[in-house]
């Protein structure tokens, strides 16, 4: 089945990520060679049977870096896109709630920094109607720290982004024995919010039945959003990190993304407008700091003038301008102060 879905895939831009084949590692080093004969591969060989994972690159791309989790569950390569470190993580989440809490862990420290994406079987159901299979409800502990790796790291669902109508959660049927099951689409996160990224242009999923319960998921990512466009140089906003740190942003940001409601019919359009007013407003805030710490500038600057003039001489009325305009002074650094504090 893979082998007849990849046909139409041209590898010099595609990765593929596999997970939960049960078979040895070299039983599946032949087989993906068997896709892609000149291709490099990053497979765990030391998992028997136990749901394996592996990426296969084309030789065109040139791999800094790879590696694979501790327990066998997640495979991983840094490449050299263009100008661009682009790293991608293929994952075969544990059953068990516990091991996949120490697995969203170990990809938030893997995905520290830079630019990354994150795909394949997360074994994470939402929703109570989706609950098929092993895999409990995304809940206690593990919605914790799935949130904050989510947070923290600011991964985008790409289901999200793409032009959906509605999110497809299950698709078509799978079979388990005589019980006809709904097949788990799998999943494919961006890091630092898609802001690397161009945009997501679509995503396939294989249309017939399958064996197991999963769908293969085509998912194809324009990269390099500072690339030339029609001949137009796109020009892009970078939010003051201070500025994003404030309380008042904060609060406003929230209220954003609370406004724009997430069952709209149209996700990316929802991302779009809702992070358009965040910038919008972040932009208005740093244009008035950035007068406010000019007006202090002035003022300093005023004030040394004006001491310099001062001598025994001096009029109180001198004496007393002076004075207020330090006055003034303090009063402008207190309120930025409070404003970042």
């Amino acid at each position: 089945m893979i082998k007849d879905w990849t046909n139409a895939i041209d590898f010099r831009t595609t990765i593929l990520a596999i997970q939960e084949l049960k078979v040895q590692g070299w039983t599946l080093q032949r087989r993906l060679q068997s896709i892609l004969p000149d291709g490099k591969f990053v497979i765990d060989y030391s998992r028997s049977g136990k749901g394996r994972v592996g990426l296969l690159i084309h030789q065109s791309f040139r791999v800094l870096s790879e590696g694979v989790s501790g327990k066998g569950y997640a495979a991983w390569v840094k490449l050299q896109i263009g100008e661009k470190e682009v790293g991608i993580v293929g994952i075969h989440a544990p059953n068990k709630r516990k091991p996949r809490i120490r697995a969203w862990k170990w990809v938030a420290e893997l995905i520290g920094t830079g630019n990354w994406i994150v795909m394949g079987d997360l074994n994470q159901v939402e929703l109570r109607t989706d609950t098929l299979g092993p895999s409990p409800l995304l809940h206690g502990k593990e919605e914790r720290v799935w949130k904050n790796l989510v947070l923290r790291k600011d991964v985008v669902d790409c289901y999200m982004v793409a032009a959906w109508k509605k999110r497809p959660r299950l698709t078509r049927h799978a079979r388990r024995g005589n019980q006809v099951d709904r097949a788990r689409l799998d999943r494919v996160y961006v890091s630092d919010g898609c802001s690397w990224v161009d945009h997501v242009n679509s995503i396939q999923h294989f249309g017939g039945r399958t064996q197991g319960d999963h769908v293969p998921v085509l998912v194809k990512i324009a990269l390099d959003p500072l690339e030339p466009q029609q001949g137009k140089q796109r020009s892009y906003y970078k939010l003051n990190d201070r500025m994003l740190k404030n309380e008042m942003t904060k609060a406003e940001v929230k209220r954003v993304w609370e406004d724009h409601d997430p069952s709209c019919t149209d996700p990316r359009r929802r991302w779009k407008e809702a992070w358009a007013w965040v910038k919008d407003f972040c932009k208005k805030q740093q244009q008035e700091d950035q007068s406010i710490g000019s007006r202090i500038k002035n003022l300093r600057s005023q004030v040394d003038q004006e001491r310099e003039r001062i001598t025994f001489e001096s009029s109180k009325t001198e004496i007393g301008g002076v004075l207020k305009l330090e006055e003034e002074l303090r009063n402008l650094e207190k309120e930025d102060a409070d404003f970042w504090r």
